[in-house]
């Protein structure tokens, strides 16, 4: 490579051990997390007084600190959230990498730190960017699904600087849109919980079962001259849930190729170091081929290396292995859980029989589900039946994974108090205040609620626009650019979470004529909102800026935003504490079929398309194309309809419908809702209302 312009190489540390590989290795600088609000919270990670003295070796061997807040904060942690910029400000940390829109809101007050946006908050083109600059962002992570030229485009503000992946596991769905780990049990990718359901066998119509949704691990270790033409300031290695060999043999090859050494020569160290088959598809326009069968590769460096490092499951902290015993002799579902010899702990359940075959699991399969699991630092180590033989209702299994997942929880939530005690200072403090409700949230969950705003799939909506109109809001995707000045002021057009560089000027567009016809635009990204703000266009923010705590919703007002959306995951306690401090009018999604996922893979058997994949927990995804993306829709229903919270009070009871293609499907949902029925007649999931989101 030649020097014109250095690359920064940055590095994972998930505890002090990988933070001193890095270093050793060549890193320029590290990111790492404390023991919650991160994205990677099954790291080791670092405590209060453990970041201090990382933040000063890196910097007495030159080497900058990153510290990674890139989670979707609850009302409850905005004061924790706060005294983490407050603690990286007296560390003497160099940045934060953020998600949540608090934090820009937050910025001002602490003018010592520098803010990037994770990949988390979704920056997939040069808008976003360009709203990182308007947000006085420093540096914004792009998207892992970029090509080249994407990278380039997205690249040109000199005023912004853009890090890209380089080396690591990739996710199924775009970061930051994934909501499948938080389906199938409460625990969320966007909270830094996630289960990894992208990594297990999926079962299509047919009943074959592969990992289909398992990507290939990205490596650019060859293109590290065309990144740097491309205008980039930063590469990164994800792994902070790897071991530390990992990390210095990693950093260590990059800081070779990066320091002139033939790269391709080290790509097949890195290969076989990593042990993982590895893909540039993305960088290269690649969508095809990304995933499937993505164990270990079968080398003697591989196999080596699976004796030191799982990614996994991988930390420096010392597990606690626990097996599970079930009866069922005595009609009801005991399982006792065995912690240690003293330490036990019994879950009863309700043994539901299983009429139908198909609509059961038996115990291998409690058993798989149960080993994909995530119990903080807990190990699985296996499970008996005093009735092996019997078929258990799905609901049966799930809740006994829920209720594994919640004990442990619990367990790891004991052991450490990661409460910062730190004071925080007064702009700060006044800047997170909680306020009164907004008067416009009046609007009670009660059994008696009726859904009074739509989402809908425009194609479809059109055909049935007379059905739609009794709601007082009916949002729409997918419009059609010259049906625009055709809708009813009450109808707001939406801008998709995920789109690229290809797209910016249809939506360019879309922007100034819904200014020109009064229409209002939700917006469902930061280049959304950059859209409309150049456009001068009214916009609400919609469920790709989803929401938890009053900070962000303050944030979004102060951008321009006329209303926010709850987001789709949080439990009741989140949703009432957010509806009675929140400054803008909330909307929350109270039924329907949601999207669960975005990605910009191609699954290869094109035969898959349409049809629905489902994998040991029964969660079931309808593949939806969607321009240049794929929507992971889920093909259960939704709904908190009939609940009696009044202490929830919003502005809009909202019904996502943009799931039925179908005219005459949509019509007589929307028929039931304007009559207080349920949407559908299938049995619905409550999501994580009842549950706590973790």
């Amino acid at each position: 490579m030649n020097n014109e312009k250095k690359l920064e190489l940055l590095a994972p540390a998930g505890n002090f051990d990988c933070l001193k590989s890095a270093v050793s290795a060549g890193a320029d600088a590290v990111y790492l997390g404390l023991e919650t609000l991160n994205a990677r919270r099954g790291a080791g990670n670092f405590s209060s007084e453990q970041l201090k003295e990382a933040a000063r070796f890196a910097r007495c061997e030159g080497v900058k600190t990153y510290l990674t807040l890139n989670t979707h904060i609850s009302f409850r942690e905005t004061g924790q959230a706060a005294r983490a910029l407050e603690l990286a400000a007296e560390a003497g940390i160099e940045a934060v990498l953020i998600t949540d829109p608090m934090f820009i809101e937050l910025a001002g007050s602490f003018p010592e730190l520098d803010f990037h946006f994770s990949t988390q908050a979704g920056i997939e083109n040069s808008m976003g960017v360009q709203f990182a600059s308007r947000a006085g962002i420093k540096r914004a992570v792009l998207a892992r699904e970029l090509s080249e030229e994407e990278i380039k485009a997205a690249s040109r503000m000199d005023s912004v600087e853009t890090e890209v992946f380089v080396q690591g596991a990739m996710c199924f769905c775009v970061s930051g849109r994934c909501l499948l780990s938080s389906w199938g049990g409460g625990r969320s990718g966007n909270r830094g919980t996630c289960t990894s359901p992208c990594r297990v066998l999926w079962k299509d119509a047919r009943g074959a079962e592969a990992p289909r949704l398992s990507m290939h691990d990205l490596s650019l270790i060859e293109r590290l001259e065309e990144i740097k033409k491309a205008g980039v300031s930063c590469i990164k290695i994800e792994g902070r849930l790897k071991k530390p060999e990992w990390v210095y043999k990693t950093v260590q090859l990059f800081r070779r190729a990066l320091d002139g050494e033939a790269e391709a020569s080290i790509h097949n160290e890195l290969s076989d170091y990593t042990g993982r088959k590895q893909t540039a598809g993305y960088f290269d326009g690649q969508r095809i081929k990304l995933c499937g069968g993505s164990g270990r590769i079968s080398s003697e460096a591989g196999k080596d290396l699976e004796n030191k490092e799982d990614s996994a499951s991988g930390t420096e902290k010392s597990k606690e292995f626990f097996t599970v015993s079930v009866s069922t002799t005595n009609g009801k579902f005991e399982a006792e859980v065995r912690i240690s010899e003293e330490e036990k702990e019994i879950i009863h359940l309700p043994l539901t029989a299983v009429k139908k075959a198909k609509r059961g699991v038996n115990a291998e399969n409690i058993a798989y589900l149960l080993a994909t699991q995530n119990y903080q630092n807990a190990e699985f180590a296996g499970i008996e039946f005093d009735e092996p033989e019997r078929l258990y209702s799905k609901k049966t299994a799930n809740s006994l994974a829920e209720e594994l997942s919640r004990i442990f929880h619990q367990r790891q939530k004991k052991a450490h108090d990661s409460t910062i005690r730190i004071p925080l200072r007064q702009q700060a403090k006044d800047t997170i205040k909680a306020s009164q409700r907004n008067k416009e949230n009046k609007f009670p969950l009660t059994r008696e609620a009726k859904v009074n705003s739509v989402r809908a799939d425009y194609p479809c909506a059109k055909q049935v626009a007379g059905s739609l109109y009794a709601f007082e809001q009916v949002v729409v995707e997918n419009l059609e650019l010259g049906k625009l000045s055709s809708l009813r002021k009450n109808w707001l057009a939406a801008l998709p979470q995920v789109f690229y560089e290809d797209r910016i000027e249809y939506f360019k567009t879309l922007a100034e004529k819904a200014r020109d016809n009064g229409i209002t635009l939700e917006v469902n990204s930061w280049a959304g909102v950059e859209i409309a703000l150049q456009a001068g266009a009214e916009f609400t923010a919609g469920p790709g800026l989803m929401i938890l705590n009053h900070t962000a919703a303050k944030a979004l007002k102060n951008l321009g935003a006329k209303e926010a959306m709850i987001s789709i995951e949080a439990d009741k306690k989140k949703i009432r504490e957010l509806s009675e401090a929140s400054p803008l009018p909330l909307s929350l999604t109270v039924c329907g079929f949601p999207c669960l996922g975005i990605t910009r893979a191609k699954i290869d058997e094109k035969a898959l398309e349409g049809q629905t994949l489902e994998d040991e927990r029964g969660i079931r995804l309808k593949l939806e194309p969607s321009n240049e993306n794929t929507i992971l829709r889920s093909q259960d229903a939704y709904s908190i309809l009939g609940s009696d919270e009044r202490g929830i009070k919003v502005r809009r009871l909202c019904a996502d419908l943009a799931g039925i293609k179908d005219p005459a499907k949509l019509k007589d949902a929307a028929n039931r809702l304007r009559k207080g029925l349920p949407f559908t007649k299938k049995k619905s999931f409550q999501f994580n209302f009842q549950r706590n989101l973790t």
